[in-house]
């Protein structure tokens, strides 16, 4: 068990030190065998993962508590995860989409025209043509 931890420090070392480095360049150096490399990899991209997740959890249901008041219900427009570039609009665009039944396509064309002077600018802008151009591709 002790060998096994100890191939796993080097496997961790190793990789923190050649970010770029694949799961057998890896191996090959520290001499262990590939499936030590990718299971010590994997497992610690898995809990990377969920300690991110619990992060997030917490964020959001702190935001959550912060922004209600006792027996008061939250709903999807009083929270904005990612930004506040829907904020100060006077309809949030996914009630336009749904009040007036918009596809996928038209709606992310609403959403990314919304949104392009306080996010992404003209990338945003650039985004709505990807999707516009697509919408019409479908509807020849």
């Amino acid at each position: 068990m002790k060998r096994r931890n100890a191939a796993s420090t080097k496997v961790r070392k190793y990789a923190a030190q050649n970010p770029h480095a694949s799961v057998r360049e890896i191996a090959t150096a520290i001499g262990c065998s590939y499936d030590l490399a990718y299971n010590v990899l994997w497992k610690d991209r898995k809990d990377a993962e969920k300690i991110t997740n619990r992060v997030l959890s917490r964020r959001i249901e702190a935001h959550l508590a912060e922004s209600q008041t006792p027996g008061q219900e939250v709903h999807a427009n009083d929270v904005q995860i990612g930004g506040d570039h829907y904020k100060g609009k006077s309809i949030q665009p996914w009630d336009y989409i749904v009040a007036n039944r918009l596809g996928y396509l038209e709606g992310n064309v609403v959403k990314y025209i919304t949104r392009w002077p306080q996010k992404g600018g003209v990338k945003d802008l650039e985004k709505a043509r990807h999707y516009l151009d697509k919408l019409i591709e479908t509807a020849k």
